[in-house]
């Protein structure tokens, strides 16, 4: 969603700009998941990839990786048997990707994920039943119990 020459940026309240993050505006970049497998032209159109591509085009960051990566999602999947089977390896090298980048980081940033908690859910506006749409069975976290240690 462009807006002339800002980009979709929104200025921060108040309250934000006091605490302690150090931004002057938040940018707003959209990006679509398609469940497929893509390939060729199409393999930058989509999901993580084009989240990639348009870091790469509109972020710039610091050279280093003191910064963590924060992931806020709704449902959870199959990660696979090992952080970096898919979570630490190939996702959260397309969210460290910045404009400018000709100096490759060290080391990866620090990968967190916000989920609801069940308390969250059972205080939120709907209740309990609100946590319909947030779907993340036990037979799938039992085949990753390192995931927990990624939430926040």
């Amino acid at each position: 969603m462009e807006d002339g020459n800002h980009f979709g940026k929104i200025p921060l309240i108040r309250a934000d700009r006091d605490s302690n993050i150090d931004l002057p505006v938040i940018g707003s970049l959209a990006f679509c998941e398609i469940p497929s497998t893509h390939r060729g032209p199409e393999f930058e159109k989509w999901g993580h990839r084009r989240l990639a591509s348009l870091l790469k085009k509109h972020v710039t960051a610091p050279v280093d990786s003191s910064w963590n990566i924060l992931a806020q999602c709704s449902s959870i999947g199959s990660l696979g048997p090992e952080p970096e089977a898919w979570m630490c390896g190939e996702l959260r090298s397309s969210m460290a990707q910045r404009a400018g980048a000709s100096i490759a980081l060290q080391s990866l940033p620090h990968f967190k994920v916000i989920y609801p908690s069940f308390r969250n859910v059972a205080s939120s506006i709907d209740g309990l039943l609100g946590g319909g749409c947030l779907p993340y069975s036990m037979k799938t976290h039992t085949k990753q119990p390192w995931f927990t240690k990624y939430l926040q």
